[in-house]
């Protein structure tokens, strides 16, 4: 949970940092990206909080049950992890060849977050296999799921400071200060 709020926060920074140094003419809806994506990962903080994913697996376990499916379920769950993998694929090419090439920049922020919906969208139907694997494993002392929660909200918190950070200065060997990674406008 703790991971999730931090990358929340590091997502606001982001999205105070490019509000404020954006160019006033552009009315784009990039910049809020981040402000959506640290709600979401605010949302999936109270999830893990509330511990909600288990009641969304309890409660399709018990219809499940209640309709019949629950013996010939394992076949509905591979389906659905299919279903799930093939979104996943489809969103990243989507985004890797959709997004313009001036808003390239949040190409890894979008990456990102989809692999985090599918990775919490995985566990959420518990498949006996994955589930198996996730929390019956560990890796250094942690399950797997521990892994792919850091691993992705870190890289998550990266990408956000990174972005936030303030263009960098090179200096040439003529002692001549050029902007290196972008020009940033400040109002």
């Amino acid at each position: 949970m703790l991971c999730y709020i931090g990358a929340s926060a590091a997502c606001l920074i982001a999205w105070l940092s490019e509000r404020r140094q954006r160019d006033p003419r552009d009315r784009g809806i990039w910049p809020t990206l981040w402000l959506w994506t640290a709600g979401l990962l605010a949302l999936f903080a109270l999830i893990r909080l509330l511990e909600a994913q288990n009641w969304i697996t309890e409660f399709g376990r018990s219809e499940a049950r209640d309709t019949g499916f629950y013996e010939g379920r394992r076949i509905m769950q591979a389906a659905a992890i299919g279903i799930l993998c093939m979104a996943w694929l489809l969103a990243i090419v989507t985004a890797v060849w959709r997004v313009p090439e001036r808003r390239r920049r949040y190409l890894p922020l979008i990456v990102i977050v989809v692999c985090l919906m599918g990775f919490a969208a995985v566990r959420a139907v518990s498949l006996h296999q994955l589930d198996t694997l996730l929390y019956h494993r560990e890796l250094v002392g942690a399950q797997y799921v521990v892994w792919g929660d850091v691993t992705l909200t870190t890289l998550l918190s990266l990408v956000a400071l990174w972005r936030s950070m303030p263009p960098t200065r090179r200096i040439h060997s003529s002692g001549q200060a050029t902007w290196q990674v972008r020009r940033r406008f400040r109002p």
